[in-house]
């Protein structure tokens, strides 16, 4: 055991004092950034980028056992670390897969945000990380991918097409993971929703336990507003939007429909009468929701009618127009969605319920030039089945 002891010893002195004199073994250069620990420089025997120090003892070490005493002494000990080096090295190529994986998703981020701040933010990492990712994916693959311009960060003809080509890297990678999870597996990491508030309020929040259980490993990050905001600079997974969808390189499903209805409560059609048609909406105080405007449209059978209605008071959100019809400070028209609590219980009234009013579709939308990830199509496709229901 001593004399085992002893050469092993010499061995690890002798690795140690030709990492010094810089032979036979080349000077460091580590591609994964990890220092030398003491064993040698940063390159074993044969080619190929560097161990990280917890790989390049177990080399050394492995490698002298693994031979007899007389193996040892007839120089077949650099064959065996070399031998063992490159095992090791086809084990680190196998988790650069990995990290070359996280590298195009933060390329993709920062070309869809335009920076390398807005792609931090979406990824929840530092800036520095995401600059120091792009650097390191430019040099291994020997192009540059983006360039600085006023707009901000733009990709190179080059960067063009390793964009599409990372989109559906990804998007493979995370179909792959699904299906070795099997089909009746949850889902798991981070979807990012939005949708407007009041209807949030009402319908989405309600249901997102549901989702939630069929999933404990996915974690929901809900984003209300009732503006149409930019869904790739907001790294919003998906949207529900309701409405005409006026962008069409939007990628868009329509998941539900429902009626726009004349509203107001009883107070206030006991104080200011009953329209019977909707010419007579001139005479009442409308509330004025900025995105259905002024001018409502109606019609019955073959018959076309818009009115132009006055209002002393014009909202631009919809839990200001519901506050303000609960308050009976006038009508409004509104889908049901937004007051279908109070249709229920009887706290609004509907009125010239023989016309019409155009219909409300709602959709699902997705960012632009991104096809739905497992975790969108899921949560789509469990809003629609049980909004329905």
């Amino acid at each position: 055991m001593r004399r085992g002891n002893d050469c092993e010893a010499r061995h690890r002195a002798a690795g140690h004092r030709i990492g010094q004199q810089g032979s036979p073994y080349r000077p460091a250069q580590s591609l994964n950034g990890f220092e030398d620990d003491g064993f040698g420089p940063g390159h074993l025997p044969g080619d190929g980028p560097s161990l990280p120090n917890r790989y390049r003892g177990r080399v050394l070490i492995g490698a002298h056992r693994s031979l007899s005493p007389f193996a040892r002494r007839d120089g077949q000990f650099q064959r065996a670390v070399a031998d063992r080096t490159e095992r090791y090295r086809s084990f680190l190529r196998r988790i650069d897969e990995m990290d070359r994986l996280a590298s195009m998703e933060t390329f993709v981020r920062v070309v869809e945000t335009g920076s390398f701040s807005g792609a931090a933010r979406q990824l929840r990492v530092g800036q520095p990380a995401v600059s120091k990712s792009i650097a390191q994916l430019e040099e291994y693959l020997g192009v540059k991918l983006l360039t600085r311009s006023t707009r901000g960060l733009t990709p190179t003809e080059a960067g063009l097409g390793y964009l599409e080509r990372a989109r559906r890297a990804l998007e493979e990678a995370a179909e792959a993971e699904l299906a070795a999870r099997g089909a009746g597996a949850g889902l798991k990491g981070r979807l990012r929703i939005c949708a407007a508030v009041t209807f949030a309020r009402i319908h989405l929040i309600p249901m997102l336990p549901q989702f939630m259980a069929q999933h404990p490993e996915l974690d929901l990050e809900v984003i209300l507003d009732d503006r149409q905001i930019d869904l790739v600079q907001e790294g919003i997974d998906v949207a529900l939007r309701m409405g005409k969808m006026m962008d069409s390189t939007l990628t868009a499903r329509r998941v539900a429909r429902c009626k726009r209805l004349v509203l107001g409560t009883p107070a206030y059609f006991d104080r200011a009468g009953m329209p019977a048609t909707p010419s007579e909406l001139s005479r009442h105080q409308a509330i004025v929701y900025l995105q259905e405007g002024a001018v409502w449209s109606f019609s019955r059978e073959s018959t076309e009618l818009s009115v132009s209605v006055q209002s002393r008071l014009r909202v631009t959100a919809a839990e200001g127009v519901r506050a303000a019809v609960l308050s009976h400070a006038g009508l409004t028209i509104a889908s049901e969605w937004m007051f279908s609590p109070e249709l229920q219980s009887g706290a609004v009234r509907t009125a010239l319920s023989e016309w019409s009013l155009p219909p409300l579709d709602l959709w699902a939308v997705l960012p632009t030039g991104r096809a739905a990830t497992a975790k969108a199509r899921a949560f789509v496709d469990f809003f629609e089945r049980t909004f329905n229901a």
